[in-house]
């Protein structure tokens, strides 16, 4: 779990970098990763973070489950 905080904490970083700096500023961030993340983690960043999450499996893109919901 480790290897997907660090992956997290530095997609974090630099999201909020480019939303703040190239926008636009209400741009909804979503993390992708190369591999699922632990279900703690897929909480986090939807519950706290409030950000969607994806990884790849099986050569397609799965989601969180709160990360499903487009924006309306």
């Amino acid at each position: 779990m480790v290897d997907g905080i660090l992956a997290v904490r530095e997609a974090v970083g630099q999201l909020l970098e480019y939303r703040y700096f190239l926008g636009p500023r209400d741009a909804e961030l979503c993390i992708v990763l190369d591999e699922e993340p632990p279900a703690l983690l897929i909480s986090y960043v939807e519950d706290e973070l409030r950000m969607w999450i994806a990884w790849c499996q099986d050569r397609h893109l799965a989601t969180g489950p709160k990360s499903r919901i487009l924006p309306s």
